[in-house]
């Protein structure tokens, strides 16, 4: 999180900016702009929900703040992002750790913040999992590190959760059919949006069943993550154990001796094939644990974000997740 002084020369930034922003946004709109359907959305997975819920809608555009490749936990908006969510018929954003930034900014445009939508608040949360290195433990089921001291936040990672996405795309078509924009969206859109959520999450339940017979087709239901561990809510919706680098939103990039060793120690105990890494990770951890246990390495999408190669080629949640089935087939015993 940013320190007190840097957070407070950001909102001082913020409500200098802001001034400019309404009559700039008023001035520069053009009677096409307006006719438009304006969705702003911060990530990745917000991104995709709304793209497969309102796709073949020409007169929906969305704007994702967070390009593809970057780093998630240390992003700050310009400003011209603050315009494009002032501007916007509909604001999305996950909720959580790393959007930290959201509600300062929501907060200080007041009356003119526009329609928000908080994903994390359509489905049941569980606590965010903080590592240390001083020992190991097994609590609930699940191999992790030691647990700080500090108070445990909602872990943000939601999406990972095939019954989860479900209701976030059911949660994004409830809130167009609320944006209360009869003029902008016909009877035929409308149909559409509807045609698009159930197909949408059809294609979820088919790879969601997929990764599930890989899972049940396993002996040793235990993956080892030489990275951060995003996938809280994914592997406890398939039962899956597992042993972490670091917990999902950590920002260290350097494990302990002691960690290396208790991974590559329980990749050679339990006979696992392979060590796991997420996306755009240097995979440095995964690798030397990987290369000590003479086992291989495979990449699970957490996809929290996509780099620009897959973005421009029309990966989505789905496809993504149908990668993991395969790394899983590959890399589980």
């Amino acid at each position: 999180m940013k320190n007190t002084f840097y957070r407070f020369t950001y909102l001082i930034l913020i409500f200098g900016l802001l001034f400019n922003f309404v009559a700039c946004s008023k001035s520069s709109s053009t009677a096409a702009e307006n006719a438009k359907i304006n969705i702003v959305v911060t990530t990745f997975p917000c991104y995709d929900f709304v793209r497969a819920t309102t796709k073949d809608i020409p007169n929906i555009q969305i704007k994702m703040l967070i390009k593809p490749g970057a780093e998630i936990h240390s992003f700050d908006p310009t400003p011209q992002d603050l315009i494009a969510i002032q501007k916007s018929d509909l604001f999305i954003y996950n909720g959580g750790e790393s959007d930290h930034w959201v509600d300062e900014i929501l907060i200080s445009m007041e009356k003119n913040a526009p329609k928000t939508l908080r994903l994390i608040e359509s489905v049941a949360l569980l606590e965010e999992e903080h590592f240390d290195e001083d020992h190991f433990h097994e609590e609930d089921g699940h191999h992790h590190e030691g647990h700080s001291t500090e108070e445990l936040e909602a872990d943000e990672h939601v999406w990972t959760s095939p019954e989860n996405a479900r209701k976030m795309v059911d949660f994004v078509a409830k809130a167009l059919e609320d944006l209360e924009i009869d003029e902008k969206l016909s009877s035929e859109d409308k149909a559409k949006i509807k045609k698009n959520v159930e197909e949408y999450k059809a294609q979820i339940t088919e790879v969601e069943d997929k990764i599930k017979k890989v899972i049940d087709s396993k002996a040793e239901k235990f993956i080892v993550m030489g990275d951060r561990f995003p996938f809280q809510y994914f592997a406890k919706y398939y039962g899956i154990e597992y042993l972490a680098a670091f917990s999902g939103c950590s920002t260290a990039v350097e494990a302990s001796t002691q960690t290396i060793s208790k991974l590559i120690n329980t990749v050679k105990e339990k006979s696992l094939p392979a060590v796991f890494y997420i996306e755009l990770s240097n995979h440095k951890i995964a690798d030397t644990v990987a290369e000590a246990a003479k086992v291989a390495t495979y990449q699970l999408n957490s996809v929290q974000n996509i780099s620009k190669v897959d973005f421009d080629n029309g990966e989505t949640w789905v496809s993504l997740m149908e990668k993991n089935a395969l790394a899983l087939e590959k890399g589980m015993r």
